[in-house]
């Protein structure tokens, strides 16, 4: 069985300049998608989840939004993956949550990159063996620390080119 390209997973909010989509991004990121990889969104699972016909989450009317867009770019996004976010065994959950990601795509955890700036899904990343860039400005910590999406979706180019 061959597998196909690995999935980069990139948290939800480095696509959005406050709640709406940013065009810019998305097209670095549909650059990128071009060169052979796989994209899955992941984002906190929101509090109040009532995707009912009358009353649409905005949750999922941003998500609907970035697919859309993705689409007139001529690309696509695997989805948006809504990650638990409770209080009690975060971690936990999302370690268990991030493994299934995995076992989706036919791949180990360290195969896939997880490029975002929340320090608890990171660190349960990598708590799981996953690969994880931190988009930030601040201390390096555990793992690879950049600045920017692009530096990040740069980084992963040189390793796999």
């Amino acid at each position: 069985m061959t597998r196909g390209p690995i999935p980069v997973l990139v948290e939800r909010t480095l696509l959005l300049t406050g709640d709406q989509p940013d065009a810019g991004v998305i097209e670095q990121l549909v650059s990128f998608q071009r060169g052979g990889y796989r994209l899955l969104l992941v984002a906190p699972r929101p509090k109040r989840w009532r995707p009912t016909r009358k009353a649409v989450d905005r949750d999922l009317v941003v998500q609907q939004e970035l697919h859309q867009l993705f689409t007139r770019a001529g690309a696509e996004i695997d989805g948006v993956y809504y990650l638990a976010a409770g209080l009690f065994a975060r971690r936990a959950a999302m370690a268990r949550e991030l493994d299934g990601i995995a076992r989706r795509y036919q791949r180990n955890v360290g195969d896939i990159t997880l490029i975002g700036t929340d320090s608890d899904l990171l660190e349960a990343y990598r708590e799981v063996g996953g690969q994880a860039i931190s988009i930030s400005e601040g201390q390096a910590g555990n793992g690879q620390r950049v600045a920017t999406l692009s530096e990040a979706l740069n980084q992963l180019n040189e390793r796999t080119g």
